[in-house]
């Protein structure tokens, strides 16, 4: 769609085949650029309902920061089934919240789950503007084909089983307001009340594998999960998000739901090299019980500042406290010049490694069966996938889109 300057006339008969539906996404930022103005008043000429959020997938479950803006909009006389708004919607609307398969299966767990929230202590609170809804009624997509997208992600971390997480983007006629979907191993689409808990639970299956969970592991090592909470503290100073990040984070699936299942050998072509282990201050350090990173930029494994999350492959607490307190002396001294083997020899013990593209395709809610070109570099796919978007959250927003039409 061509976007015409704000004070050109006759905006409609610019275009041609002008779409029922549009989806927008764009980085952070573009919400304060004249191209967005431009967008914005061709929507508005061309008789266009439409709805603006800044949203992040750490607000649908998956422990990942990726800020975006969104843009939802379907011409006259469709409507949305909820209230819009001309302030930017920075909240999942009540009514879409029975889609977010992530944060629900979550929270069903949460009770038996060692692998407990990084509950850090935080200075101030995030602040979020609400937008009432409407109750949708009846969804009938017509002549709209249904599309399913499967995320299965049976992963490890090391030689640790990790569970099964499954979304889906399945569109489909005649879904009450009380219906949620799931999606079986065949793809077969089911449809059951939100309080059937027995189909939902079927989204995520548990793996049955020989190994034990990390973060089981770590709370049977020592009495009320000390090790456990020693390493979230002494790592507190090598993860570098924000106060309101981290408090997003609490409903998130633990990262080691994302990681791949492969023996630690497999990792060693992604471990950092002396020179980019150099950059430790400026790093953001994760492990698979927290319920966060940052970002993942097409920057990622060639730059290290704001590109992405680095992972701890130890669980030596006495490793994770030499190189916190390594890191607060060197913040203060800023000698990285003068680093040694003393020093290198800190930060080895932290097993460092990069987030292997998979992972990073997991993180973004890709299709476990999608896969890269046998010729494509690593990063080559690490550009790709920093340029790219999050499934699960484009999925809820189309459904969003599309819910109540008939």
């Amino acid at each position: 769609m061509h976007f015409p300057p704000p004070n050109s006339q006759n905006v409609e008969s610019r275009l041609t085949n002008c779409p029922s539906y549009i989806l927008v996404e764009n980085v952070k930022g573009f919400e304060l650029s004249q191209t967005r103005d431009c967008l914005v008043q061709t929507l508005h000429s061309c008789k266009f309902n439409f709805q603006e959020c800044l949203l992040t997938p750490l607000q649908f479950g998956i422990p990942n920061s990726r800020l975006r803006y969104y843009l939802i909009a379907k011409r006259a006389p469709l409507k949305f089934c909820f209230k819009t708004s001309d302030k930017i919607l920075d909240t999942v609307p009540n009514f879409a919240t029975r889609w977010l398969s992530y944060k629900l299966h979550k929270r069903r767990s949460s009770k038996g789950n060692l692998c407990s929230t990084d509950t850090e202590q935080t200075a101030g609170t995030s602040t979020s503007t609400s937008v009432s809804t409407d109750t949708c009624t009846t969804q009938t997509v017509g002549a709209t084909s249904s599309t399913s997208v499967t995320t299965n992600t049976t992963q490890m971390f090391g030689a640790i089983s990790l569970s099964t997480v499954a979304t889906e983007t399945a569109v489909t006629p005649e879904i009450t307001p009380s219906t949620d979907i799931s999606i079986d191993s065949n793809n077969s689409i089911e449809m059951c009340s939100q309080n059937c808990s027995e189909n939902q639970s079927r989204q995520f299956p548990e793996t049955e594998t020989k190994h034990s969970n990390l973060c089981s592991s770590l709370s049977e090592e020592s009495d009320n999960g000390d090790k456990y909470k020693a390493l979230l503290k002494y790592g507190h100073n090598m993860r570098q998000l924000e106060s309101d990040v981290r408090k997003l984070s609490e409903d998130c699936e633990s990262l080691g739901q994302f990681l791949e299942q492969q023996e630690s050998d497999y990792f060693d072509a992604f471990r950092l090299t002396d020179k980019e282990l150099g950059r430790f201050i400026v790093m953001d350090i994760v492990h698979p019980c927290l319920t966060k990173t940052v970002c993942f930029t097409k920057r990622y494994g060639h730059f290290m500042e704001g590109a992405g999350s680095i992972v701890q492959m130890t669980t030596d607490v006495e490793a994770v406290k030499r190189a916190s307190e390594f890191k607060d002396r060197a913040q203060e001294l800023q000698n990285r010049d003068e680093w040694g083997e003393v020093e290198l020899s800190i930060i080895r013990d932290l097993q460092l490694r990069y987030f292997t593209p998979r992972e990073i395709a997991n993180l973004l809610c890709f299709p476990q069966n999608y896969s890269f070109p046998q010729d494509l570099s690593r990063i080559q796919a690490y550009r790709l996938l920093g340029n790219s978007l999050n499934v699960h959250v484009v999925s809820v927003l189309l459904r969003m889109l599309v819910e109540g039409d008939t």
